[in-house]
């Protein structure tokens, strides 16, 4: 038994407010076309399994904290399935067992003679982005006969160095974040109406459906931090109801009742544990699948606060974009500047976004595991600096944040308000590793398979290829109404427009120099539209064949490249040669997993 990571110990907080659903679940697929030898590849499964005892753990309470023991050994299965897109699907949604494990599983599914894919999914509070990377080296490794050396260091012996490293870091980051935090100002997104952040707070009190265990209440009963009166009362219903965010917000409330209640303060690790429930990884989940890439909304009142009210309806929009190189800037820095520059031309004056960075030491670059931490980046931009120079001064910025990458904010903010994440919109970015060697196999990786949820209220993930940046927003409604999403296509495209144009003022009009783009709420008619002008007919029918039409394939690649200009959704040739109708194409978007495929 060991002490839960900071990073686990919020995390594993939300999970028991039940209402985390899949936004946790990370799923992975290698694809393997040639002699799969299936058993050697099990067996690698094993080794890997061995190697990283991590994913063999689960997280119990202790004493109304969160820790790590043994938990089930993963399973590795081997099935055939003739719809690989439903059987991906299953498993990502398929809930794990926190308390008992396992929080891996394999599945080898066998397509054809000579076409395999593996589908592993992870919890995260056993895995993260880096660990994707280092799966697919080890069992290639594996795989491929090799012996690997012992890792140097546990993640249990992770945990405990990264709290010494917190606590002598401490002092100083409650000076840097002092001067830095500010409770994020409701936030200007096209499409969604107004929410408050009191409203949101009042919804997700009334709405919810977690508990809090006996435990956790016990705890905060009996220790040494205030639980406001209402929270309180909340938690000791006869429903017991605490929303995701709620539920931590009791556990980690610093005397924001009426009136002192020294009898019911939480302990001080409980109490930080409670808020960073809300700062690591704090996603709101829903497992619907995409309806529609184009959304509906109202952009006359299109101000919402970062505050989520109970589960999302979850949703991905992929477009592929090309970022230019800048001296002395990163990709990820320059990206991360021109979402910023976006928020900036919508109307928000002091842009804030959330980003992950890595807590790993020189001692863990070979583990899986999780290594993360949530932290807020805020920008001033003046209306006369363009993109580049925003750029070049988070950039700046970032240098400053990174020293004290390993403390949780909630940790350096006392009396922070908890919210199921540090801010309305976040942003993550990753290169796209080599295709691994798996012997004489075929192999590629699809490293960004939706899991069905969306973190806060937009979230925009970056995955950097050799044929472009390919991005991939992650977005639900506030209320948790279908009916009120962001406008996907626009956002797309005004982004697009930023990040060609990086030389241009971040308060540059981007409607006006940009092609209009339809209505999104009809993306059929948007699409219906491109079709009459491309082949010059007037009218065309959803089930009209694009050939019979007089159509060929310089047609098509026009048509592609409208839709990519004008409502930023990238559609694969073979697409129009399946199903070349409009009804065809409009139902392949609708039905396609928002994923980056490295093929």
């Amino acid at each position: 038994m060991s002490e839960a990571s900071f990073a686990q110990a919020g995390m594993w907080i939300t999970e028991r407010m039940g209402r985390a659903r899949s936004a946790y679940h990370m799923p992975v697929l290698i694809r393997m076309d040639g002699a799969l030898d299936a058993g050697a590849l099990i067996q690698s499964c094993e080794a890997v399994i061995r190697r990283h005892p991590v994913l063999s753990s689960a997280i119990v309470e202790d004493d109304g904290l969160p820790v790590e023991v043994p938990g089930a050994r993963p399973e590795v299965r081997l099935t055939t399935s003739g719809d690989l897109d439903a059987l991906v699907l299953e498993e990502t949604l398929r809930p794990f067992d926190v308390e008992r494990g396992p929080l891996a599983r394999f599945t080898l599914v066998r397509l054809a003679p000579e076409r395999h894919v593996l589908v592993f999914v992870a919890h995260h509070l056993v895995f993260d982005g880096e660990s994707k990377d280092v799966l697919v080296r080890d069992l290639a490794a594996f795989y491929n006969g090799r012996t690997l050396p012992r890792l140097t260091e546990t993640y249990a012996e992770f945990a405990a160095d990264e709290r010494a490293r917190v606590a002598g870091d401490l002092a100083e980051a409650r000076d840097f974040w002092g001067a830095r935090w500010r409770e994020p100002d409701d936030v200007i997104i096209p499409g969604l109406p107004e929410q408050r952040l009191s409203e949101g707070l009042l919804s997700e009190a009334r709405s919810s459906e977690g508990r809090l265990s006996e435990g956790l209440l016990s705890e905060a009963r009996s220790s040494e931090g205030r639980l406001s009166e209402g929270l309180l009362s909340e938690a000791r219903s006869s429903e017991g109801r605490s929303s995701q965010g709620l539920s931590s917000e009791a556990l980690s409330s610093e005397g924001r009742s009426s009136g002192p209640r020294p009898s019911e303060r939480p302990s001080p690790e409980l109490r930080h544990a409670g808020a960073e429930a809300q700062q690591n990884q704090g996603w709101a989940g829903g497992t619907s699948t995409p309806s529609r890439l184009g959304v509906e909304g109202t952009a006359s009142n299109p101000r919402t606060s970062g505050q989520r009210r109970g589960a999302a309806y979850a949703k991905a929009y992929k477009f592929r974009a090309e970022l230019p190189e800048i001296a002395d800037i990163s990709r990820f820095e320059l990206f991360l500047a021109s979402v910023q520059a976006l928020l900036y031309s919508y109307g928000n004056s002091e842009p804030v976004c959330a980003i992950d960075v890595s807590t790993r030491t020189s001692s863990v670059r070979e583990n899986i595991g999780l290594f993360v931490n949530e932290l807020p980046v805020a920008s001033r931009p003046s209306p006369d600096m363009s993109v580049v120079e925003l750029a070049r001064w988070l950039r700046t910025e970032l240098r400053e944040i990174y020293r004290f990458r390993a403390v949780p904010v909630a940790r350096a903010v006392r009396g922070m308000r908890p919210r199921t994440a540090l801010a309305a919109v976040s942003v993550s970015y990753r290169k796209r590793r080599d295709e691994p060697d798996f012997a004489d196999l075929r192999t590629s990786v699809d490293w960004a398979v939706f899991n069905h949820a969306v973190r806060s209220l937009l979230h925009f993930q970056a995955v950097d290829t050799s044929d472009g940046l390919f991005v991939i927003m992650q977005y639900g409604s506030d209320s948790g109404s279908p009916d009120e999403t962001p406008e996907i296509a626009r956002i797309a495209e005004d982004l697009l427009t930023i990040m060609k144009n990086p030389d241009n003022s971040v308060s540059l009009d981007l409607r006006s120099d940009s092609e209009v783009a339809p209505d999104p709420t009809d993306l059929t008619g948007a699409i219906r539209e491109i079709w009459q002008e491309v082949l010059g007919i007037d009218q065309i029918g959803d089930d009209e064949d694009l050939f019979d039409l007089g159509g060929h394939s310089l047609t098509i690649t026009q048509i592609i490249a409208r839709m990519r200009k004008r409502l930023g959704i990238e559609v694969a040739l073979d697409v129009f040669f399946d199903t070349p109708t409009i009804a065809g194409v409009v139902d392949s978007i609708h039905a396609s997993e928002p994923a980056v495929s490295t093929t």
